[in-house]
């Protein structure tokens, strides 16, 4: 007699943007996934150029030489901190694809995150209005930092979410 519990089917651990459709990674899974980094990297490109409008207009009032100086190392210093995301997301893509966290890991990563975001928001307030003229060159590094980790074929959370499937 076969029992109940092996005769189910397992289900398919629910991730973060892409639900379960991770499962066969057919036309909905990457359609969500382009979806959303789309938006995010849409937004954020439009807050980075935001950003260096207003230091432009910032600087607009320095004589010819110096604001051609400032306006070059503003954006020498955006495209570094776009290139530094990029590099520290794909060193952490790569770390993880080597060695997937648990499922309880992975949970208690989340959890902390989570509980740890509102103060996080409340404590960085001030800093944003007091370093504006670097917002550009660390929102460039965050995008870095997403397209890198976006842009790969399977998400870290897919294989943690796999090898448990297939237990």
């Amino acid at each position: 007699m076969v029992s109940q519990v092996s005769s189910e089917v397992p289900r398919p651990a629910k991730l973060p943007v892409v639900g379960t459709t991770w499962v066969r990674r057919g036309f909905a899974y990457w359609a969500r996934r382009v979806l959303m980094t789309g938006f995010v990297v849409v937004v954020f490109g439009g807050f980075l150029a935001l950003l260096l409008y207003g230091f432009s207009d910032l600087v607009s009032g320095l004589p010819g030489g110096w604001r051609a100086v400032c306006d070059v190392a503003y954006w020498l210093l955006t495209a570094a901190g776009g290139a530094w995301g990029w590099a520290r997301a794909r060193r952490q893509v790569r770390e993880a694809m080597a060695a997937p966290p648990t499922p309880a890991e992975a949970r208690a990563r989340a959890s902390s995150a989570q509980s740890a975001a509102p103060g996080r928001a409340m404590a960085g307030r001030l800093p944003v209005a007091v370093l504006f003229p670097f917002l550009a060159p660390l929102l460039a590094w965050f995008l870095g930092l997403l397209l890198a980790g976006a842009l790969v074929r399977q998400l870290p959370a897919e294989i943690t979410a796999r090898r448990a499937l297939e237990r």
